[in-house]
């Protein structure tokens, strides 16, 4: 993934558990994000570019990016956490799993705002750009939600 100014990349690989910060000009890495315990399954960038989510494990972690460091653990109830995605304002986080659990949290509270149980393993999601509308998909098809303030 690339930073919203450009001048960084985030990578993950499929066979180790962490994500590397790099800098596009120089071509080195910058930072390592460490922590999971399994292999790393999705990274997404907040829309300043200030902090990470990254999903591994049954864990979703948040990222400081200028200090490396980890700045909160969310622990999902079921499965691995395979997908993540950050809303278009930073306020709100989504995860799906394996195990069909989606879930919205409040980033700042913890809070959890939607927690949904599927049929069917869920392997990815996105926010709408107007930030109101989350996606979530898997093998059985498209689930939408419009989130309430």
């Amino acid at each position: 993934m690339v930073g919203p100014d450009s001048t960084w990349l985030a990578t993950r690989s499929n066979a180790d558990t962490t994500v590397r910060l790099w800098d596009r000009a120089s071509g080195q890495c910058t930072t390592t994000l460490t922590g999971h315990t399994d292999r790393v399954t999705s990274v997404a960038i907040s829309p300043d570019g200030t902090w990470l989510a990254v999903s591994g494990d049954t864990t979703l972690r948040l990222w400081d990016r200028a200090s490396g460091r980890c700045i909160k653990t969310l622990t999902a109830e079921s499965g691995r956490v395979g997908s993540v995605a950050i809303s278009p304002d930073s306020t709100w986080l989504a995860s799906v799993s394996k195990s069909g659990e989606i879930r919205v949290c409040n980033v700042r509270s913890r809070a959890i705002a939607t927690l949904v149980r599927t049929d069917g393993s869920l392997t990815g999601c996105t926010w709408a750009s107007h930030g109101r509308t989350f996606v979530a998909v898997g093998i059985r098809g498209l689930h939408l939600f419009e989130l309430r303030t």
